[in-house]
C-alpha cells in the first residue's frame, strides 16, 4: 500500500448534509406543515358552524319569546281597544288603536326576519316583506330583481331590515301609494333601492329635530358591512333609499 492511500475496503469520507437538508425530511416536514394547516382550516370551518348554529337558536330563543310574551301582549291590546270604542273618546282610542297596530306590525316583522332560514335566499325574504307591506297597509310594492343576491346570511338580515325599515317610513309617514324595490347584484357588489311617491320630507332638518332615528339605522347597518346608505327626498317629491353592500 502506497503513502496515502485508503485501507482496501474503507469507503471514502463523505460530508454527511444535516438531517433537516435531507430530501426525505424536507418532504416529510411539508407533508406535516400541509397537515397542521388543513387540521387548523377545518378546526375554524368546525368553528364556524358552530358559532352559526348558536345564533341560530339564539334568534329562535328570541322569536319564541316576542311571540309569547310581547306579540301577544300586541294583540290583546288591539283588540281591546276595539271593545272600548263605543264607550271611550274616540280620539284616545284611535291613538291607541293605531299605536298599538303599528307595534304588533313591527313586532311581526321581527319575527319574520328572526325565524328566517339562514339559507333562504334573498328574493324570497324580499318578497315576503313586499307582501307583508302589501296585506297590511294595502300599498302597491312593486318588486325587481337583477342578479342573484348575496350569499352571507348576516348580509341578507342587514338588506331585509333596512327595506323594512325603508317601507315603514314610506307608508307611515310618506303616505305612499306605490313603492317600487329594486335589489341589483353583481360581481362586486349588491344594491338595494326603495322609491316611493309618497309626501317627502327633509332629510337635514328630520336628523336635526331628532326624528330620524330610523334614518341612522339604516345607515349603521350598511356601514357595519363596508357599505353606504343614500337618502334623496324632499317635500312633495317622494323619497328614495338606496344602500350598496361590498
Amino acid at each position: 500500500m502506497t503513502h496515502g492511500s485508503s485501507p482496501q475496503g474503507r469507503k471514502p469520507n463523505v460530508p454527511q448534509l444535516p438531517a433537516w437538508k435531507r430530501p426525505g425530511r424536507r418532504s416529510h416536514a411539508r407533508r406535516t406543515a400541509a397537515d397542521r394547516s388543513h387540521g387548523l382550516s377545518a378546526f375554524r370551518a368546525l368553528r364556524g358552524r358552530a358559532a352559526r348554529r348558536a345564533v341560530a337558536c339564539e334568534r329562535r330563543r328570541i322569536a319564541r319569546e316576542l311571540h309569547d310574551g310581547l306579540a301577544q301582549e300586541l294583540a290583546f291590546i288591539a283588540s281591546l281597544a276595539q271593545l272600548l270604542e263605543p264607550c271611550a273618546d274616540e280620539d284616545t282610542l284611535s291613538h291607541l288603536r293605531s299605536a298599538s297596530e303599528r307595534a304588533l306590525h313591527e313586532c311581526r316583522s321581527m319575527l319574520t326576519v328572526l325565524t328566517a332560514d339562514d339559507e333562504a335566499p334573498i328574493e324570497l325574504l324580499v318578497g315576503r316583506t313586499a307582501e307583508l307591506f302589501r296585506s297590511r297597509f294595502g300599498t302597491e310594492v312593486e318588486v325587481a330583481l337583477e342578479g342573484e343576491g348575496p350569499s352571507d346570511p348576516e348580509r341578507r338580515r342587514a338588506l331585509v331590515r333596512i327595506l323594512h325599515e325603508a317601507l315603514t317610513n314610506a307608508v307611515r309617514h310618506g303616505s305612499a301609494d306605490r313603492v317600487l324595490v329594486r335589489l341589483i347584484r353583481t360581481e362586486r357588489r349588491t344594491s338595494l333601492s326603495v322609491r316611493d311617491d309618497g309626501q317627502g320630507f327633509d332629510v337635514h332638518h328630520a336628523q336635526a329635530a331628532g326624528r330620524g332615528l330610523g334614518l341612522t339605522s339604516m345607515r349603521e347597518r350598511a356601514e357595519l358591512l363596508g357599505g353606504r346608505l343614500n337618502i334623496l327626498s324632499a317635500p312633495g317629491c317622494g323619497t328614495l333609499v338606496e344602500v350598496v353592500l361590498p
